[in-house]
């Protein structure tokens, strides 16, 4: 409920402060084209078109109005981000970071795949999730789709191997389980391919 209400104040105090510097913008016309143009195009020249003209109360007012509008928004934009639940909060700002374009089409399901979204991205953990996936559905494996689906989580946990950063302690033993995987892969890929013959 909080989260509408600041929402709905943030349009306000947005609106306010726009219909204001538009008034503001008729204001500096009515007193000149000069003015009006240099107050329409040049960014700022609003504050130099009121500090001149501040006597005349219907200006002063009006930019009163737009700063209020403006500070309206901001606070209830600090209320909004206040009211939000910690994980919203998170998401928001700090994006999930589990997406890397170099994956397209090399992890197409990847996407698909569970994962939480507060874990830390550990590429060895994820490669060590594919492979166990990949072995246990090879048990069963007896259809071309099957150990297609068999083969596609073992080439997952080789590009995750793969990915496992250079200063990581898993490191060595990571770039031991590409070349196991790719084994694994062949193995399945080549089963896939006896299943539809």
């Amino acid at each position: 409920m909080g989260m509408v209400v600041f929402g709905i104040l943030i349009l306000l105090g947005f609106l306010l402060s726009m219909a204001a510097n538009v008034t503001n913008i008729v204001q500096a016309f009515q007193e000149s084209v000069t003015w009006g143009l240099v107050v329409f195009l040049v960014p700022l020249a609003i504050f130099v078109f009121v500090i001149k003209f501040w006597q005349k109360k219907w200006i002063s007012r009006v930019f009163l109005m737009s700063i209020g509008g403006a500070a309206l928004s901001m606070g209830s934009m600090v209320g909004l981000i206040a009211t939000m639940p910690e994980d919203m909060r998170n998401e928001v700002f700090a994006g999930e970071g589990y997406y890397d374009e170099s994956w397209d089409g090399e992890f197409q399901s990847y996407e698909t795949q569970s994962y939480n979204s507060d874990a830390v991205f550990e590429p060895f953990a994820e490669g060590v999730r594919f492979a166990t996936t990949a072995a246990n559905q090879a048990q069963t494996a007896q259809t071309a789709a099957e150990w297609n689906e068999v083969a596609n989580n073992w080439e997952y946990a080789i590009g995750m191997m793969r990915s496992v950063p250079g200063a990581d302690s898993n490191f060595e033993v990571a770039q031991q389980k590409v070349e196991e995987y790719a084994k694994n892969f062949n193995y399945a890929s080549q089963n896939a391919q006896q299943s539809i013959l």
